[in-house]
């Protein structure tokens, strides 16, 4: 009985009436700026999966026990950053050229997020890793004990940013809140280690790795398939639809600038607030390209674009297989059961990259959208708001391995299915486990020639 009441809780958490709404927009994704829920396609989406991965997980458990369960996290939703509220002003621009009486009410709109700091995490963000850590907490009960946390068993790390330590606290509070002995959680030590900022290889490896930012994130060059697809005949069709929806004073020029800027903040009001108007003068189609301009930025600055972007996350890969193989080692029972690091889209989209999954045959490029419609990567099936992968060791007849990304099962490129042998998985990342110098992958003076 009293666990046909947990899993009931965790339905009416899923529920709609914990996420933002997001009926009045078009059906798309916006990249990184997308919330757990919509990544799914909405609360029901993000309920059915829960209702089909507890399914998977039951049988499963059937022959092999769960032992161990490491997941990487990214935050979960913020409000916007810096760079975005300073853009906020071309919309300010835009209002007073804006003649459309159908539009009329974009003329007196005001930004919700004044006088809020940049960054931090919003109340939808809270919410997203709180019910994650409930649905976690069900998928693997034996492993999420008071027991575990007193015997420190389970182990949080973070980088050191206000978004990700809230995201890795509300996370802990969701695992907690399932246990069933809340009267002691004050007890119970947190014991999360914040990693430090200026040797951050783990989390932050893209902020210390000379090589990245020599040749990629200062590089004007990098980027080139960004600037020409910005600067190409889709983003000038969504700012000519803009241009006539608006009815824009022939005296202002709207520039690509300002479409990208509207894209935005009809993210982060759909996604923070439930809903947003400037969404409404955005069609499909603007919202296919705005979100493939996206994507092209974050798969040539974060993942498939250049090798060291992803090779970088390396010593992440070798961290994570390490405590795998401590599950499996040990044999005074002492290891960790659970791992969790949070951190950042730049921390999970090389992970996913160096892993060799969602890649796409042919590489994405300003003058191949069309041919893209289908492809792999996309930012906000990826890596959304609260982003994660999970590797979930079992004990079977042997030591086997399953990838969980976005509490989905997903098969690793050496495997033939998604529970996979640990012996396998290891082999196919061999290069890495045994070979990771990030001094050498990253200082510059062991690359006279650079990669681009």
């Amino acid at each position: 009985m009293e666990h046909q009441t947990v899993f009931m809780f965790v339905l009416i958490a899923t529920s709609p009436y914990l996420y933002a709404q997001t009926s009045n927009a078009p059906t798309g994704m916006f990249s990184t700026k997308t919330t757990y829920a919509d990544s799914f396609g909405g609360n029901s989406e993000l309920t059915s999966n829960f209702n089909n991965t507890m399914q998977l997980m039951k049988l499963r458990k059937e022959q092999c026990n769960p032992i161990q369960v490491n997941i990487v996290f990214r935050h979960a939703t913020r409000y916007p950053s810096k760079k975005d509220f300073n853009n906020l002003k071309k919309l300010i621009d835009l209002q007073e050229h804006i003649n459309n009486g159908n539009t009329n009410i974009l003329k007196t709109w005001k930004s919700q997020f004044q006088n809020i700091e940049p960054k931090i995490l919003a109340d939808v963000g809270h919410k997203e890793m709180f019910l994650l850590g409930q649905r976690f907490s069900q998928y693997f009960p034996e492993l999420f004990t008071l027991e575990h946390f007193l015997e420190e068993k389970i182990i949080f790390k973070s980088s050191n940013t206000s978004r990700t330590i809230q995201s890795a606290k509300l996370f802990r509070e969701g695992l907690q809140s399932m246990m069933g002995n809340n009267e002691d959680e004050d007890s119970v030590d947190f014991g999360l280690e914040v990693l430090p900022v200026e040797d951050d290889v783990l989390l932050r490896f893209f902020d210390i790795c000379e090589r990245f930012t020599v040749t990629v994130e200062d590089n004007k060059t990098a980027l080139y398939e960004v600037k020409e697809f910005g600067e190409g005949k889709e983003v000038q069709a969504v700012v000519d639809r803009l241009t006539q929806t608006l009815n824009v004073s022939s005296d202002f020029k709207l520039s690509s600038g300002h479409a990208k800027t509207v894209h935005t903040i009809c993210a982060y009001e759909r996604g923070l607030l439930g809903h947003s108007d400037w969404c409404s003068v955005l069609t499909q189609e603007d919202m296919l390209v705005m979100e493939y301009w996206a994507d092209l930025k974050h798969y040539w600055r974060k993942s498939y674009g250049y090798e060291i972007n992803y090779h970088m996350s390396c010593v992440l890969l070798q961290d994570i297989f390490s405590a795998l193989d401590r599950a499996v080692t040990s044999k005074c029972d002492s290891s960790p059961v659970d791992v969790f690091w949070f951190g950042h889209a730049e921390t999970l989209f090389p992970l996913l990259a160096i892993l060799g999954l969602f890649n796409d045959t042919v590489k994405l490029r300003a003058d191949n959208f069309d041919a893209q419609q289908n492809r792999l990567f996309r930012g906000g099936k990826l890596s959304p708001f609260a982003g994660n992968i999970a590797f979930v060791m079992y004990e079977c007849e042997e030591f086997m391995v399953e990838v969980l990304l976005n509490e989905k099962p997903v098969t690793l490129p050496c495997c033939d299915s998604s529970l996979c042998l640990y012996a396998t998985v290891k082999k196919c990342y061999s290069k890495w486990l045994n070979n990771c110098n990030f001094k050498h992958l990253c200082d510059m003076q062991y690359h006279v020639h650079s990669e681009l």
